[in-house]
């Protein structure tokens, strides 16, 4: 009987035993739980990171990639007009020609109409230039003065216009690719580059909204400051992509206006 007993109150001493574990198991998981960030917090402070990255001087690529810009562009949403109009008396002016060679997209597709600016007239690299690419550099051109026109007046632009430009273009990156050993390095990335935007700049004249782009809808130069750029380009749910060869200086000068305003705004609001 006595070894009985004592079986018993061991087992009690188990049972004790395990849910004393369960209860240190369960303070344990509440402990973890109080003090892991939630993916919310995880994506508040990459935001935070990115923000502060994009104000303090970025690299060159993240600038003419418009990722930088976009950044600060986000932040500025938050605060322009919600400062009483002080920064009326620090809003930076913008030049309308510098603006035109920003490119920007409406988000409806992963097209770039950087390379349209000037309709159908497209400056070549060098390793397309030569006879070889003759005839598909005046096949592009027309399809493109096409295409142009009727996104201008229709608002569209014909399909088989742009099945036509994107085989084109597969068959002047064939012959560069063929020409490879005849290229040096330097050319064949530029031309590489150039035929890239050529397929974003497709891409955009198969948008629903590519009439936009050229009939002064998505016009930036109408922003005569850094504040109507940001109220212009959160009414028309717009954002920056990426520059093209050629326009990399108007990035940096909208970048350092943009970094100014914010700064000027952050001033303001610790006021």
């Amino acid at each position: 009987m006595v070894s009985q007993q004592q079986a018993f109150l061991q087992r009690e001493q188990v049972r004790a035993a395990k849910t004393d574990n369960r209860r240190r198991t369960f303070d344990e998981y509440l402990y973890e739980k109080e003090h892991t960030p939630t993916a919310e917090m995880e994506r508040q402070k990459a935001m935070q990171e990115y923000l502060s990255r994009a104000r303090n001087n970025p690299p060159s690529v993240e600038i003419w990639s418009g990722t930088a810009l976009n950044t600060i562009l986000q932040e500025l949403r938050k605060n322009v007009g919600r400062d009483n109009g002080s920064s009326r008396n620090f809003n930076i002016a913008l030049d309308p020609d510098m603006l035109k060679h920003i490119n920007i997209t409406s988000g409806k597709g992963d097209g770039n109409a950087g390379l349209l600016k000037n309709g159908s007239k497209l400056s070549w690299p060098d390793a397309l230039s030569g006879p070889e690419f003759k005839d598909d550099r005046e096949r592009v051109a027309s399809l493109l003065g096409d295409a142009v026109k009727q996104a201008e007046f229709n608002g569209r632009v014909d399909p088989g216009i742009t099945r036509d430009l994107s085989k084109t273009t597969d068959g002047i990156g064939k012959q560069l690719k063929k020409n490879v050993d005849q290229t040096d390095v330097n050319s064949y990335i530029d031309a590489k580059q150039f035929l890239n935007n050529l397929d974003s700049s497709i891409t955009t004249l198969k948008q629903q909204d590519v009439g936009k782009y050229f009939s002064g809808q998505y016009d930036l130069s109408k922003a005569k400051n850094v504040g109507e750029l940001v109220t212009y380009m959160s009414d028309k749910g717009l954002t920056f992509t990426n520059t093209v060869p050629g326009d990399e200086s108007a990035y940096n000068a909208l970048y350092q206006a943009m970094a100014n305003y914010d700064t000027a705004l952050q001033a303001t609001a610790g006021k």
